[in-house]
């Protein structure tokens, strides 16, 4: 079985301190610590160097969940006070920051060593905390296929847009994660609704090998699941902030 997650050729940019991702959900089970492990996978596989941080407000566990290895690549997280170490794709995997470093300063700090981030930030996403991070990340939401999660789901995309303006549903791409093997309801009027909102909504089926406790490996899991985190990274590429407004902000 293939574990290369494919990217859409062209779509990764040359230089991967380009791409920061932020991670985030409105509800707790939400599988964005497996999407945060996923599309830092795919990220991974041409060769990329990748973080994976963990800014959830209660220490979450993708540290815990993708640690595989010792670090091969101490200097792209060296200084942070955070655990670390290489998970099964080759991405680097950083704790919770045990001093609750600013999650922007975290990623300006391993851009500038040359590595794209993918922010783990939970249910935290919508807090203060994340304000700077939001500016200029892409932003990937995760809900599981359920009603109230749904809701729930609706709920945050509304706050989003009327805290942070249209712009930011334009840069958002939304996950629905399947928990079961067979389908809990009819997602055709949510997928409609969601699709004239955001840039993008990829499904994630249900697999075993992602729900199971323990190492998230990305060498178990289905292909189905490889196709859907590469569909998810690509997305994100797709949508990231550009450079330039950052650039102009700071030379004014």
């Amino acid at each position: 079985m293939s574990t290369v997650i494919p990217l859409r050729p062209g779509s990764a940019p040359t230089d991967p301190a380009e791409l920061s991702v932020l991670v985030g959900a409105g509800h707790g089970g939400a599988g964005a610590t497996t999407t945060t492990l996923g599309i830092a996978a795919a990220l991974a596989a041409p060769m990329y160097p990748v973080v994976a941080a963990d800014t959830t407000s209660d220490g979450g566990n993708l540290f815990t969940r993708a640690a595989a290895a010792p670090l091969s690549a101490p200097t792209l997280v060296s200084g942070l006070p955070a655990p670390s170490a290489d998970t099964t794709s080759g991405a680097v995997v950083l704790g919770g920051a045990a001093d609750r470093t600013d999650p922007a300063l975290i990623d300006a700090l391993i851009a500038s060593r040359g590595a794209a981030r993918v922010f783990d930030a939970g249910t935290a996403v919508d807090t203060a905390r994340h304000t700077g991070l939001r500016r200029s990340s892409t932003l990937v939401l995760c809900s599981v296929v359920r009603a109230e999660p749904l809701t729930r789901l609706r709920e945050i995309l509304g706050r989003a847009a009327a805290i942070h303006g249209p712009g930011e549903l334009a840069r958002t791409v939304v996950v629905l994660t399947h928990t079961l093997p067979d389908p809990v309801l009819d997602l055709t009027p949510v997928l409609t609704g969601l699709r004239r909102a955001v840039a993008d909504v990829i499904e994630v089926p249900f697999d075993s090998a992602a729900a199971a406790p323990g190492l998230f490996d990305h060498r178990a899991l289905a292909p189905s699941s490889l196709s859907a985190y590469g569909r998810i990274a690509t997305a994100a590429l797709a949508v990231r902030p550009s450079t330039e407004q950052p650039r102009r902000q700071e030379n004014a």
